[in-house]
């Protein structure tokens, strides 16, 4: 029984994984850089804390009514991939 917790919990996780990249416009293919996740700090730590409680978030999710991402990728002017907060007017816009 403890297994099948486990193993629902880890799929759980890996789960968060896809879902937090694709909400915020990344692939799912290959890794983040260092300087994706060094630029990105906010959104990464972020990141980190919901793959843990990913049971908690998606409750928080669902109540909320599945609001859209408040993180953006974006690429900056020397090629980098950073995410970003969006602005608040374009999250009310879309």
């Amino acid at each position: 029984m403890a297994l099948a917790f486990a193993l629902i919990y880890v799929c759980g996780m890996v789960g968060m994984v896809v879902v937090d990249r694709y909400r915020v416009g990344l692939t799912q293919s290959g890794r983040l850089s260092l300087a994706t996740v060094l630029t990105s700090l906010p959104w990464t730590l972020v990141t980190l804390a919901k793959i843990f409680l990913w049971p908690a978030v998606l409750i928080l999710w669902l109540v909320q009514g599945r609001p859209e991402s408040r993180w953006q990728a974006t690429t900056t002017r020397n090629g980098t991939l950073t995410v970003r907060r969006r602005a608040q007017d374009e999250r009310q816009t879309a």
